[in-house]
């Protein structure tokens, strides 16, 4: 397989002294010896099996069975494997309904649908981060206006106020934090120094929503509780109807890096699996890279600046490099290339032309969480039709 592999050996005579170890030794330089990596399977005569694992794919390995007495080691004849570099297809499902959490090491973690959720909230301690769900079509915009929660909201104008979008570089910028001035302003609230919450009280930052069927909610994001790791917002229709408060939504709970909600079915959702599982995300989002933003399909890493898990250390995450290379035996990169920005690996893997196409000269080098290195090549893409797409994966 991609990291594992099956030989053996067949031991003939002790050579006058009774076999104290047996097993096979591999390498990837020829004519390994026990020095190198080893398994123990303490046959002492006739035909052995051992099972390899801990390799990596798409790499040749030296292999050949040994024997120790109380004389010394002697071995068999050197053979030579190449592991399989992995084919991994997977599906965003047709028309791109879905998310699909992946494991560099394990594979798919979850598939999971796109379209039931409105915005999520941060679960980290330190982070302000409130994301909208661009892929659906929800809009955010701030409300320009003097406001109180009990009076209507005036909408004349929706059209020319600002959009505010998701950073696509960073799951720390949600849309709520656009408008962000910089410390102590985090868009949709100040950070207060004594209680270390974040705080937008009645007459601040009011936000409208538009959804993709054309209709509006007002909502008011009242405040953070920091270190409790609690939300409290309100949300209703522009007239005051059908109104819902929140108070002290508890997240301190969730594994996840966010929290999702539905504003129009008032639910809370836990749909993303467990921040320590999962390294990539395949997924939709607003690219916002050129003069125009626009909808693209494509991954995203699990790189949080808070932390890779509650409670971390900073800096705990996945890390990509982009590579344009006709052949991938010349890639060699620092540390220091990694980069943190989410969407190092992006959508530009794939180009359309009338048809969707798939560049041969495209490959990622991605460092996850434990420091493992991985290539990835794409090889496919359906379009929305399918949704389907395909890569190599090869632990380097």
């Amino acid at each position: 397989t991609d990291t594992s592999a099956t030989s053996g050996g067949s031991i003939t005579s002790n050579g006058g002294s009774a076999i104290i170890s047996s097993g096979v030794c591999w390498s990837t330089s020829e004519n390994p010896t026990i020095a190198d990596n080893l398994t123990t399977e303490n046959a002492v005569s006739g035909n052995f099996i051992s099972h390899i694992k801990g390799l990596k794919g798409g790499t040749n390995y030296y292999i050949r069975a040994y024997a120790t007495n109380s004389v010394g080691t002697s071995y068999g004849e050197s053979v030579t494997l190449t592991t399989i570099v992995k084919n991994q297809t997977l599906s965003y499902g047709a028309g791109y309904t879905n998310d699909v959490y992946y494991s560099l090491k394990n594979g798919v973690i979850s598939t999971v649908p796109r379209t039931t959720w409105d915005i999520a909230f941060s679960v980290y301690s330190m982070s302000s981060s409130i994301i909208i769900n661009e892929s659906t079509g929800v809009v955010l915009k701030k409300y320009p206006n003097a406001w109180t929660w009990a009076s209507a909201t005036d909408t004349a104008g929706f059209s020319t106020w600002l959009s505010l979008r998701n950073s696509d570089t960073s799951w720390e910028t949600g849309a709520f934090n656009a408008n962000a001035s910089g410390h102590p302003n985090y868009g949709w609230g100040i950070y207060n120094a004594a209680s270390h919450n974040i705080v937008n009280a009645e007459g601040g930052a009011l936000y409208i929503v538009k959804f993709a069927n054309g209709s509006c909610k007002k909502i008011w994001i009242e405040i953070k509780y920091s270190s409790d790791q609690k939300y409290s917002f309100r949300f209703a229709d522009l007239d005051g109807g059908n109104e819902h408060i929140i108070s002290n939504m508890n997240v301190s709970n969730s594994t996840a890096n966010f929290v999702y909600y539905s504003l129009q079915t008032n639910s809370r959702l836990d749909r993303e699996p467990d921040t320590k599982t999962w390294d990539l995300l395949f997924t939709r989002w607003e690219d916002i890279d050129g003069t125009t933003p626009y909808m693209v399909a494509g991954v995203l890493q699990n790189y949080i600046d808070k932390g890779g898990a509650p409670g971390a250390i900073k800096d705990i995450g996945v890390k990509a490099i982009d590579f344009t290379i006709a052949d991938p035996a010349n890639i060699s990169y620092t540390d220091a290339q990694f980069s943190t920005n989410i969407n190092t690996i992006g959508w530009k893997w794939k180009t359309f032309a009338g048809t969707w196409s798939v560049p041969t000269n495209k490959f990622y080098v991605v460092k996850d969480k434990t420091g493992r290195i991985y290539q990835i090549q794409f090889l496919t893409f359906g379009g929305s039709g399918t949704g389907n797409f395909s890569f190599n994966l090869k632990q380097l």
